[in-house]
């Protein structure tokens, strides 16, 4: 999750800022994207939580196997959580997350205080989903009132079948757990592959050499701050010749570059001071790399109109 968060959310951001038009599929793309994953995540934890237990804990607490199968639907939960979570703090929506905390927060003490003396850690299993799905029902409500739209399930009409057959190799086939457990996730990924949508398109992209359609201009975002500051000094080169977009973007965070996309693009005045101050820190530290490289740059500095 954390993975998918920090390489999508500059971009969310970004279009979140700008009324971007691709704000919307690109929620949805994720969406689907972390779903299938957590349901494979589930369903492990539903297929094989014994041998899980005794895997990472010992045979001695192979009892823990009950929480461990009510905590199945805790990944896809949580997965889709995260996401609709950072498109809120994308859209400035923080009051309303901090309210959600609070209120998941003392949902969680009630429970436990009131069901854990007498059920124990199965208690605890089901008041950790209890919570998620009080956080993700909250936060997706404020997502549809606030933005008017929620991502669509429409993918799980793929997800299904896949998982069906997941489960089928996963009780069906001999061998050791581990074996059966990947050859029952290898199956899933198949399934996923062979039927249209995300997935399948995202592969068969990524196989042609792209993501999206290629645009007309400069599409990523660290081009596009590149392009931007080479027109300022006159076409001039930020360093030697073979230094290009992809090289610079190991040098500077992009999160920190894209600001400068949005002073462009933003025509509010107050917003376009904050991120000529944000600004600043991504060209110090550009210069820093930059002079520790002992690479020739030209001074990068905003346009006086900015």
């Amino acid at each position: 999750v954390a993975a998918i968060a920090l390489s999508v959310f500059p971009t969310l951001t970004h279009y979140a800022a700008t009324g971007h038009q691709g704000f919307r599929p690109l929620v949805q793309r994720s969406f689907d994207v972390l779903l299938s994953i957590a349901t494979v995540v589930s369903l492990v934890f539903l297929l094989f939580p014994e041998d899980l237990i005794t895997l990472t804990s010992g045979r001695e607490f192979t009892a823990g196997a009950d929480a461990l199968r009510l905590l199945a639907p805790y990944p896809m939960l949580f997965f889709v959580n995260a996401l609709i979570w950072r498109v809120l703090i994308a859209q400035g929506q923080d009051r309303a997350l901090l309210g959600i905390a609070v209120a998941v927060l003392g949902l969680n003490i009630v429970l436990n205080v009131a069901l854990l003396p007498p059920y124990g850690f199965r208690a605890a299993a089901v008041t950790a989903v209890a919570s998620e799905v009080v956080s993700i029902t909250i936060a997706t409500t404020v997502l549809r009132r606030r933005q008017g739209f929620t991502p669509s399930i429409a993918y799980a009409g793929a997800i299904a079948p896949a998982a069906a057959v997941m489960t089928i190799c996963a009780l069906v086939l001999p061998g050791p757990w581990p074996l059966v457990a990947v050859a029952a996730v290898l199956a899933y990924a198949a399934v996923l592959f062979l039927l249209p949508g995300t997935v399948r398109e995202g592969c068969v992209h990524e196989r042609a050499g792209q993501v999206d359609p290629p645009p007309a201009g400069p599409e990523h975002q660290l081009d596009q701050v590149v392009d931007m500051l080479l027109a300022e000094h006159g076409r001039g080169q930020l360093g030697p010749s073979g230094l290009g977009h992809e090289d610079l973007a190991r040098f500077v965070d992009p999160d920190l570059l894209d600001l400068r996309v949005v002073e462009v693009g933003v025509g509010s005045l107050h917003v376009r001071s904050a991120v000529i101050q944000r600004f600043q820190g991504a060209r110090v530290l550009l210069s820093h790399e930059l002079d520790q490289l002992a690479v020739p740059k030209t001074p990068i500095g905003l346009s006086s109109h900015a």
